[in-house]
């Protein structure tokens, strides 16, 4: 199976089956990434859309050496969120995010990890996205930062932030 850096390569040579793996391999996580940014399935749907074919036009521009092509990605994903928010949008209410949470039936182990999403999506975005990034998506404090434009100390500082802001609401 060849790795994500090789299909962006062939994908930049002309294979289109090449970025279609691609787009197979990643489409779930750019869009729960920003479902969760976004709070709105609709918006999420447009912005991963965006991504692809953004990543598409552009995979020429992506290099092995300065990062994974799955960091490249999700920048482009991230830059697009942000955009998408700043625009006429601006900051879509999570509420319907919560509710379609609430209406998931109950099961071992579900409450809690209904409670721990929960409570990030109420954090602000300064800290959520470096968590999301971080432990919902699996990215490395680095990769975090080279997505974000952040440094890696505001990465650390941010998701320690968001830990510390969640255990007050913990406790009540």
């Amino acid at each position: 199976m060849a790795t994500d850096e090789e299909l962006a390569l062939e994908s930049a040579g002309g294979v289109t089956d090449a970025f279609r793996q691609l787009y197979e391999r990643h489409r779930q996580g750019v869009y729960n990434m920003a479902r969760r940014f976004l709070g709105n399935r609709e918006a999420a749907e447009d912005v991963a859309h965006e991504c692809f074919l953004s990543a598409y036009e552009n995979i020429g521009q992506f290099e092995p050496r300065r990062g994974s092509f799955k960091s490249w990605l999700f920048a482009i994903a991230y830059h697009k969120c942000c955009r998408f928010n700043h625009q006429k949008h601006r900051w879509l209410p999570i509420d319907l995010f919560r509710e379609q949470i609430e209406r998931l039936p109950a099961a071992p182990g579900l409450e809690r990890k209904l409670d721990m999403e929960r409570l990030i999506m109420s954090l602000p975005v300064s800290s959520k996205i470096p968590i999301l990034l971080t432990k919902l998506h699996g990215f490395s404090v680095e990769e975090c930062a080279e997505i974000t434009g952040l440094t890696e100390t505001n990465v650390k500082q941010r998701i320690f932030r968001g830990f510390k802001t969640m255990q007050r609401q913990i406790k009540g």
